[in-house]
């Protein structure tokens, strides 16, 4: 007994174009999430040739409506969303600013989540659900915010309730994620230990920029332990925690990293050649 709308008709668009002019106008509003949790199921014979065709052409006036959006409102951002990643593809991508990967709030599942986001969205569309709690300890939520630095922030939580330390690394990773987003767009993602699966002890997400390259390295091992990534490296620097008992060291076979626990996690920036002068 539940109506689905249709943007093949013209009072639908206008309704909804009504919506966002009323949010946008009288509550200032400079981003809009469009979380449209359903299942459209295999779509409709109303005035269409089949069931196919009426979903076609329905999904083809959404796209040219959210067009319309964006013109009239050039400076608002888009967030394409649905459960998740239900609505993940690029005729939708291509249209909106921004895919919200997860709402996922536990520190370990986005974890795996933000280090295969790459394989499916662009780094800089991809918003990471940082979201520390209040019952966290400090491993947990660096853990937790390395997830999101090297693609899109989304950082929620309870960010009130945290405890000092706590609270201290979240301001410290926002801080090193403003000094890092600029490059974020011009950089290569890459997998130096292979694609990421639940259940692996170590991951790992790199970005190359030129001679830089930024990877991300979360520890699921009880004990810790030590890893190698086969990465020729230089310069090696621990950019977020500051504080944090993780080493990171050259070998010959590349990069060292010891982890001294359980659910640790580190950003690191290293150089993979030295940089010429220009």
């Amino acid at each position: 007994g539940r109506y689905q709308l249709d943007f093949r008709n013209g009072k639908v668009r206008r309704f909804a174009s009504a919506v966002v002019d009323r949010v946008v106008r009288e509550y200032g509003a400079g981003f809009i999430k469009f979380d449209y949790n359903i299942d459209a199921g295999s779509g409709t014979e109303v005035d269409s040739a089949s069931f196919g065709d009426g979903l076609l052409a329905h999904n083809r006036a959404y796209l040219g409506w959210i067009e319309e959006i964006k013109n009239r409102y050039p400076g608002l951002i888009l967030e394409n969303c649905s459960s998740g990643g239900m609505r993940l593809d690029y005729a939708m991508l291509a249209k909106h600013h921004i895919q919200s990967m997860t709402d996922q709030e536990d520190f370990r599942d986005t974890a795996y989540i933000a280090a295969a986001a790459p394989t499916a969205a662009l780094p800089e569309q991809a918003g990471i659900w940082a979201y520390p709690l209040s019952d966290n300890n400090e491993n947990e939520t660096a853990f937790l915010m390395t997830s999101a630095l090297l693609q899109r922030v989304y950082l929620s939580g309870q960010i009130t309730s945290l405890s000092e330390g706590n609270f201290s690394l979240v301001k410290e990773a926002i801080e090193c994620y403003k000094q890092i987003r600029g490059d974020i767009a011009a950089s290569i993602p890459f997998y130096p230990l292979g694609i990421p699966k639940t259940g692996d002890g170590v991951i790992c997400l790199a970005f190359r920029c030129g001679a830089r390259c930024r990877l991300a390295v979360w520890c699921f091992d009880e004990a810790g332990g030590r890893v190698q990534i086969p990465l020729a490296c230089s310069n090696i620097k621990l950019l977020y925690p500051s504080n944090s008992s993780i080493e990171a060291v050259k070998t010959e076979d590349g990069l060292a990293v010891t982890f001294p626990a359980a659910y640790t996690a580190a950003v690191i920036e290293l150089m993979e050649r030295e940089e010429t002068e220009r």
